[in-house]
């Protein structure tokens, strides 16, 4: 009971000041108010005067904006990667991050000095991307290698022995989800030399740079464009997905 009635003085208090604040806004400021409620928008140096008026308190403090300092080709790979992974991260399950994050991501070389203004999720953004991507594009593989079976059994034909056969037989063999954190670079390597994900092929040296990759050393052995270049590829690779071209129906409808 007490405590209600604290309460109560507090909220009269509270309102009483608020009446106050308003009459000496609309003694100085009539042209601002009509009926006794102030016409927003109004300037900035106006909410200065009196915050507390306007409730300015229950807004956060400007964010500091971080320069992001690259080329010209570089910043329009960077906005792209960021607005596809952002746009559907519902599909690949990987959590919406602001495009400094990336930048952060992709210029972490490895080595810890970047951790003092990295989050760890932060640094470990890419892995995350590559091992979601690497996992739908796995199952893709492996339910069209099945369809195939299934229409070469019942058309009384064998199948062809083809690259994209004996990425799915590797898979097949040594892939699961507990080792899958351990194997996906050489996976993402070997999915993106197949015909079905990457039509129009992909860098010889950049194949090289990436079978020499362990999930620990991709920061340190992969450079900035490198980085940029590979997710380029991925987001192709991830546009020929059925599971991929049923979200976008999805969200059509």
């Amino acid at each position: 009971m007490i405590k209600r009635v604290q309460e109560q003085i507090g909220e009269a208090t509270g309102g009483l000041a608020q009446q106050s604040m308003m009459r000496e806004f609309s003694a100085h400021f009539p042209e601002q108010v009509e009926n006794y409620k102030i016409q927003y928008p109004i300037k900035d140096e106006l909410i200065k005067i009196m915050p507390r008026l306007h409730h300015s308190e229950e807004f956060g403090a400007k964010p500091n904006l971080k320069k992001i300092l690259v080329p010209a080709q570089q910043f329009e790979s960077l906005i792209t990667i960021w607005n596809f992974f952002n746009t559907f991260s519902e599909y690949l399950s990987v959590p919406k991050f602001k495009i400094e994050e990336l930048e952060a991501a992709l210029r972490w070389n490895g080595k810890d000095e970047t951790k003092d203004e990295n989050s760890n999720e932060t640094l470990g953004l890419l892995q995350l991307i590559f091992i979601r991507s690497v996992k739908l594009m796995t199952k893709d593989l492996i339910d069209r290698h099945y369809k195939l079976e299934n229409r070469s059994k019942a058309e009384g034909t064998v199948l062809t022995e083809r690259f994209e056969l004996r990425v799915f037989h590797f898979i097949r063999r040594q892939v699961d989800d507990n080792n899958l954190e351990y194997l996906w670079p050489e996976l993402l390597r070997l999915q993106l030399r197949t015909h079905h994900f990457s039509p129009h092929g992909y860098s010889d040296p950049l194949d090289a740079l990436l079978s020499e990759c362990t999930p620990h050393t991709l920061n340190s052995l992969l450079p900035y464009d490198a980085k940029l270049t590979l997710l380029t590829h991925l987001i192709h690779a991830l546009h020929h997905l059925e599971t991929f071209k049923d979200h976008l129906v999805e969200r059509v409808d």
